[in-house]
């Protein structure tokens, strides 16, 4: 069984392979069930929370084991870790067992695997979403997958201009220095308003950042928000068509319409963005086991 670091996996992966690897995986026969979590007591301090995040390849439907996997997140941390965390707080170990002999082939470090999932995750979800012509981007908010996520939509769509509502000041650097497809311009703005109405996609580090934008949204906007999900302002809701990465646990408000998740889109039972003047917005939602199967899966074999 191989033991796989961090800096291993970096090396193994890039953002426009894995996108594409999700693509497929997505496309593929997998059983994800719902995440396992349990309350783990301490004396004199806080609980932690341990969480379970299993998926396998549906070998019944695929009709034989000669390949796929079986893989499970084990996440411990004082919260329950989510996909848009980069791992959460704590810390996180990926098994990642052979379909074929069930015997254990790689344990991989599951911070860093959930983050390169996740940024995958979300720049999937622009290639359906976002215009094809994207290239404004506003960030509203700061958050810890920012500057990787910039970098995964970069593989998908034609980024030359950034601008920051909030964020550290490092985080500016970060940007600046970023090495993407094309040369990105950036800067800041305390008008999210206006930057807004000039955007083509909007990173939105969670609902509440969203909000202050929600009123000045341009027709053709691509939302991808990040953080913990709820019920989004009303405007957003009603102006834009909502997809997650699985309907069953979106992390959206009741009454919020999903249209379609990354399942439908990837297999094209339903279409992403239907006209260009469209509004859309793309919510992870909470941790599924999926992305961070077909990502082991894709590490193992390159590494």
């Amino acid at each position: 069984m191989r033991v796989i670091s961090a800096d291993q996996i970096d090396t193994a992966l890039s953002h426009r392979d894995l996108i594409e690897t999700l693509r497929r995986t997505y496309r593929s026969a997998l059983i994800a069930p719902a995440p396992d979590t349990f309350t783990i007591a301490r004396p004199e301090t806080v609980p932690l929370t341990m969480s379970a995040i299993p998926s396998w390849t549906d070998f019944e439907r695929q009709g034989h084991t000669n390949r796929g996997y079986i893989g499970c997140r084990l996440a411990i941390g004082p919260e329950q870790p989510g996909p848009a965390s980069g791992g959460g707080p704590g810390s996180s170990v990926y098994l990642l067992f052979s379909g074929a002999t069930a015997h254990p082939i790689a344990v991989l470090d599951g911070v860093r695997l959930t983050r390169w999932s996740s940024c995958a995750t979300h720049a999937l979800a622009a290639s359906y979403l976002a215009r094809e012509d994207s290239e404004r981007l506003l960030i509203i908010g700061d958050h810890p997958l920012v500057v990787d996520l910039v970098a995964a939509h970069a593989t998908v769509r034609s980024l030359r201009s950034i601008l920051l509502a909030g964020g550290s000041p490092d985080l500016e650097k970060k940007l600046c220095a970023l090495e993407a497809p094309n040369a990105i311009t950036v800067g800041r703005t305390d008008d999210i308003g206006a930057a807004a109405e000039g955007a083509d996609m909007v990173l939105a580090a969670s609902v509440d950042a969203l909000a202050g934008a929600a009123n000045d949204l341009p027709v053709g906007i691509h939302i991808d928000l990040l953080g913990a999900t709820g019920a989004l302002p009303s405007s957003v809701s009603e102006e834009c068509r909502l997809f997650v990465g699985d309907r069953t646990r979106h992390g959206l408000g009741e009454a919020d319409e999903i249209a379609a998740d990354l399942r439908d889109l990837a297999q094209g039972h339903k279409a992403g963005r239907r006209f260009y003047g469209q509004r859309t917005l793309f919510a992870a939602g909470p941790a599924t086991g999926i992305a961070d199967m077909a990502t082991a899966g894709h590490v193992f074999l390159k590494s």
